[in-house]
């Protein structure tokens, strides 16, 4: 697989905690967040499975709605094959 003209191969990601922007009474924060689950496996297959937490915050810098922070496992060509 290719991604902007580099392969991705190597790419594995390993976790990701995602911050939502909302209510104290909202409760489906995990229901706001699976689309990045689900673009990371369409992208990565098997290597997008990840661990993940959701956490409901009361802001976020600029408004935002969501924050993501990834945790991404880079190997060489070589380390893939040996």
């Amino acid at each position: 697989m290719r991604f902007r003209h580099r392969h991705i191969d190597g790419v594995a990601l390993r976790a990701c905690i995602r911050l939502v922007n909302a209510d104290p009474n909202f409760t489906s924060h995990t229901e706001v967040i699976n689309g990045c689950s689900d673009l990371f496996v369409t992208v990565l297959g098997e290597r997008g499975e990840h661990a993940r937490s959701a956490i409901g915050v009361g802001s976020l810098p600029k408004g935002f709605a969501v924050e993501i922070e990834a945790i991404i496992e880079f190997s060489s060509p070589h380390d893939r094959h040996a």
